[in-house]
């Protein structure tokens, strides 16, 4: 039995086959049961990388109406020292959309934050303002639909560039590849940033799904 367990094992391997395989079309949220494992370094312009850091993401419901979205996911993300319930809007144009917290004022507008995966246009999206007192803005641009491999794994992936401004200066510069058929966010690549006040990190980080299992 061990000698036939090896050679299936042997023969997926060969063929590329791993658990994040699925057949989802177009991009639809996974069923509860889905999970993605993710691994990241925090990366520095004079020094070696620090890491890897780990956690998972797993899928707990779907379908959900929330906050006037009809097509709502949540999941729930267990790190090294938080564990978290996001939620991401599936959009009828095949966009998706995070969700990053009710209103809190006028300088804490909260809401969804649209990434454009399917319509590939440009998001400019306002968080409010920052313990400084500074305005953070998100720019969510499409920059390809690019076919790639993860830690072995092959996806259709889209890349969004993402750029964080602080009171109109570029703080963090960032591409975000997310899985063609899932939606999910599957590697980030943030550029080392500059500071621009004493005492925020400099650092970058890289992050990658190097397992995952999705339910149709």
């Amino acid at each position: 039995m061990k000698i036939v367990a090896i050679l299936i094992i042997g023969a997926a391997a060969a063929l590329g086959l791993s658990s994040c395989e699925h057949s989802i079309q177009g991009i639809h949220p996974p069923a509860p049961g889905s999970y993605f494992r993710l691994k990241g370094w925090w990366t520095s312009a004079d020094g070696p990388p620090i890491g890897p850091h780990y956690s998972t993401d797993s899928v707990i419901e779907r379908g959900d109406t929330f906050e006037g979205k009809n097509n709502v996911l949540v999941y729930q993300i267990i790190g090294p020292r938080s564990t978290s319930q996001p939620r991401i809007s599936y959009e009828p144009n095949g966009d998706i959309s995070w969700y990053e917290g009710p209103r809190q004022g006028p300088d804490q507008p909260g809401g969804w934050e649209r990434f454009p995966l399917s319509s590939r246009d440009t998001v400019i999206f306002l968080k409010g303002d920052n313990s400084f007192g500074d305005l953070v803005v998100d720019t969510n641009s499409f920059l390809e639909a690019k076919d790639t491999t993860i830690e072995g794994h092959f996806w259709h992936a889209i890349k969004i560039r993402q750029i964080v401004s602080l009171a109109g200066h570029a703080f963090n510069d960032e591409v975000l590849w997310f899985d063609a058929e899932t939606g999910w966010y599957l590697r980030m690549d943030m550029r080392p940033r500059h500071p621009s006040h004493s005492g925020l990190p400099s650092n970058g980080e890289e992050v990658h799904v190097y397992d995952c299992k999705i339910e149709p």
